[in-house]
């Protein structure tokens, strides 16, 4: 827990003092970007609703689990 703190301050200084930034933080999960933009075309295209889960997850190379988990991200 000690080092979490060190590194915290030693963030804080280098960010205020010395102008250095941080690099911005990459988030896991979630689908990639050419999943994520096939999600969208087939919720576009079936707004109605009549897509079952099944088949949007079929066509994102995903189970239908691992689909919701990674969309809900």
């Amino acid at each position: 827990m000690p080092g979490v703190i060190l590194r915290a301050a030693a963030a804080h200084l280098m960010n205020d003092y010395a102008g250095v930034d941080q690099p911005a933080v990459r988030h896991r999960g979630g689908l990639a970007c050419w999943q994520q933009k096939r999600a969208t075309e087939l919720l576009s295209e079936n707004l109605d609703g009549s897509l079952p889960l099944a088949d949007m997850a079929d066509k994102c190379s995903l189970s239908p689990g691992h689909f919701s988990r990674a969309f809900g991200q």
